[in-house]
């Protein structure tokens, strides 16, 4: 099942959007997040199976990883437990490419500008990281294609924007929520957690781990706005502490799915 269509620039002017535009709105390029993505990619980690985690050299690949930040991080951390990490970045801005081979060094990094949407030949990697890119991208189902040709494993981060308040508010506003997304984060879809599921499910492989993200700390260590705060923090810290699924559900939240495409396709675990 797709996400909502926004309305999608271009293929010509993609690539601008994420070089000019993207730049503009997101001068940080989310670096205030990485520490906390790092930590959530070595936690997903622990459901990769055996087979994985006792390699000694592993290969990764970044799709849209910005400053290539959270790789860094994670690729310091695997080394530190022994793994020696090849990584493989793809990105369809040769800036984005340029600033993460600055960010890691030449030493066992690859770099390719291409879309997820049609990945290199000759592309292969034990793990496919693809955190917060799956909303960008305008023909979802094809790169989850795509993905599966190229990796053993996936984890995703994944926005869970259709949520009850959004879409009651984006209908009050007449679709002003959903073009504010795309217009300042280039969120060509939004989705639910039912959504999720079943297109993973229907694309990928096995489904070893969906887990809702505790963000109650979020609102005030960004600096966000008193309201956004109260949102980020009150409200859904108390409905987490209830039910994670109907937070999420009702006030949205992010959520990381770990997919093992070597299985048969279905849900196997969620927390």
């Amino acid at each position: 099942m797709k996400g909502r269509q926004l309305g999608e620039k271009p293929p010509g002017q993609a690539g601008n959007f994420y070089d000019d535009e993207y730049f503009r709105k997101n001068p940080s390029l989310h670096a205030e997040d990485a520490e906390l993505k790092a930590k959530e990619v070595l936690r997903s980690f622990n459901y990769l199976p055996s087979t994985i985690l006792n390699k000694k050299r592993i290969s990764i690949l970044d799709v849209g990883g910005g400053a290539g930040l959270v790789m860094s991080i994670v690729r310091k951390e695997l080394s530190r437990k022994g793994f020696s990490v090849d990584t493989l970045a793809l990105d369809i801005s040769p800036r984005m490419i340029e600033i993460q081979r600055q960010t890691m060094g030449n030493a066992n990094f690859k770099g390719y500008v291409a879309s997820v949407e049609q990945i290199p030949k000759g592309v292969k990697a034990d793990v496919t990281l693809m955190l917060d890119v799956l909303e960008h991208v305008p023909n979802h189902i094809k790169a989850l294609k795509e993905l599966r040709r190229v990796s053993d494993y996936i984890i995703f981060r994944i926005p869970i924007d259709s949520s009850v308040i959004l879409n009651i508010l984006d209908r009050i506003l007449r679709g002003r929520i959903r073009q504010y997304l795309y217009k300042q984060y280039g969120h060509c879809h939004t989705f639910s957690l039912k959504q999720v599921r079943e297109t993973i499910d229907g694309e990928l492989g096995t489904i070893l781990c969906t887990e809702i993200l505790n963000e109650c700390s979020y609102g005030f260590k960004h600096n966000l706005s008193f309201f956004s705060s109260l949102y980020n923090n009150l409200l859904k810290a108390i409905l987490y502490k209830i039910n994670k699924q109907l937070a999420l559900s009702i006030l949205g939240g992010k959520v990381m799915v770990v997919v093992s495409c070597k299985s048969p396709k279905g849900v196997k675990r969620v927390r």
